[in-house]
């Protein structure tokens, strides 16, 4: 019988300009980024991978020209991590659409809107840079208010939006 790997998992809980942000990290990767409520208290990263992955998403926030470049793990369909791959070769202050995006990879604009809602690290892969052809679209699958608000709010420190 093969021994099992013991996961490392560890919680941390930072502030951020667009919100209280819930970074999960397993393996000493990251696995998921979560927008949680403005009330969640603060947590410090647990280990030394945690807070590498705190300090260079807060210069994200701090540099908006930085192109995020973390270990992930993250896990989906094969289409899907085709989709999320590209999604990380949009450079900052840049978007295209779905439609664009689904010409380019050979899907539906559908898909990927599923590939971005079902994106687990949203920010690291910028799902926030595909844009409807009408508009700003969603943003992590839902069109609601503080979503389309987090998203204005990352499309224009990438330098993409105007402040008004």
């Amino acid at each position: 019988m093969k021994p099992r790997r013991k996961v490392q998992h560890s919680d941390c809980i930072i502030a951020s300009p667009i919100g209280k942000l819930g970074l999960i990290v397993v393996n000493n990767k990251l696995a998921a980024i979560q927008f949680l409520p403005a009330k969640t208290p603060l947590l410090a990263a647990q280990n030394s991978a945690a807070r590498q992955i705190v300090i260079k998403i807060n210069k994200y926030f701090r540099n908006p020209k930085l192109q995020l470049k973390l270990f992930t793990q993250v896990k989906g369909t094969v289409l899907q991590q085709k989709i999320w791959n590209a999604l990380q070769k949009i450079p900052c202050g840049k978007v295209v659409t779905y439609g664009e995006l689904a010409q380019k990879i050979g899907t539906s604009p559908r898909v990927i809107g599923n590939a971005c809602r079902r994106n687990p690290v949203p920010i690291v892969i910028p799902c926030h840079r595909v844009v409807a052809a009408t508009g700003l679209g969603g943003y992590c699958g839902k069109v609601n208010k503080e979503l389309l608000e987090i998203k204005k709010w990352l499309l224009w420190h990438e330098g993409y939006l105007n402040e008004n």
